[in-house]
C-alpha cells in the first residue's frame, strides 16, 4: 500500500524470459527427507546443535555438489555474528541478570492476563530489536514461569517475537541474510523502520488482543 506509486511505475515481467529451473527430484526428496531426519532427532531429545549439524551435512552428501563448493556459499560472518549474539545473551544469564529479571516478572504474577501478555509481548519485541529475535526468545522463555502457566503466555512471546522481527532490520537475522544477499536494495535503516515499524506495532497490538481472548 505505502509503495504502490513505485510499484505502479515498475515495467511488466516478461514470463518468457523467466529461466525455469529443471526438477531435481533428488534433492528435493533428501530435503523433505532431512526434515523429516531433523524432527524425529528433536523428537528424541537429541540436542538441537548435533541436529542441525548432522542434518545439514546428510543434505550436503545429497546435493550434486563437492562439499568444500557447498561451504563456499556459507555466510560465515553472518554465522559468527549470530553466535556473537549467544554469547552475549550467555553472559547476561552469568552475570544475574536472568535471576533479577525473574524477581521483577514475579511481581507481575497477580495482575491480569492481559497485562501479563502484553509485558511479554513488548518486552520481547523491544529485546529482539536490540540482539536479535532467537537469542531473545531463548532469554525470555525463562521469565515466563514466573509470570503463571497461562498457554497464551508462550505463545505471545512467539507471536510477538517473529512479528517484531519487521520492526528494524536488525529485529531477525532473517532480514540481515536477506538484505546481505540485495545489496543493490539500498533500502537503509529508517527507509525500513517508517513502515515495519507501524505494521509490527498493530500486528502486536492484534496478537496480544487474540491471545488474551481465545488461548
Amino acid at each position: 500500500r505505502i509503495y504502490r506509486r513505485e510499484l505502479a511505475a515498475c515495467p511488466p515481467i516478461d514470463p518468457g524470459g523467466v529461466k525455469v529451473p529443471a526438477f531435481r527430484g533428488r534433492l528435493i526428496y533428501a530435503c523433505l527427507g532431512s526434515v523429516a531426519v531433523l524432527l524425529a532427532l528433536l523428537a528424541a531429545d537429541v540436542p538441537p546443535p548435533f541436529a542441525a549439524i548432522l542434518t545439514a551435512s546428510l543434505l550436503i552428501l545429497a546435493g550434486s555438489t563437492r562439499p568444500r563448493d557447498a561451504f563456499k556459499h556459507i555466510d560465515w560472518e553472518l554465522l559468527l555474528m549470530f553466535a556473537g549474539l549467544f554469547v552475549v545473551m550467555g553472559g547476561l544469564r552469568e552475570s544475574g541478570a536472568l535471576e533479577a529479571g525473574m524477581r521483577e516478572t514475579a511481581r507481575f504474577a497477580g495482575a491480569s492476563l492481559f497485562a501479563r501478555v502484553s509485558a511479554v509481548s513488548w518486552v520481547s519485541a523491544a529485546v529482539s530489536n536490540v540482539v536479535s529475535n532467537v537469542p531473545a526468545v531463548v532469554f525470555m522463555v525463562n521469565l515466563l514461569p514466573s509470570l503463571g502457566e497461562e498457554r497464551a503466555l508462550p505463545l505471545a512471546l512467539a507471536a510477538a517475537s517473529t512479528v517484531s522481527g519487521n520492526f528494524t532490520i536488525i529485529g531477525s537475522v532473517a532480514n540481515l541474510i536477506v538484505f546481505e544477499s540485495a545489496r543493490d536494495a539500498k533500502v537503509g535503516f529508517w527507509e525500513y523502520f517508517k513502515v515495519g515499524a507501524p505494521l509490527s506495532a498493530l500486528l502486536i497490538l492484534l496478537a496480544t488482543l487474540w491471545l488474551t481472548l481465545v488461548a
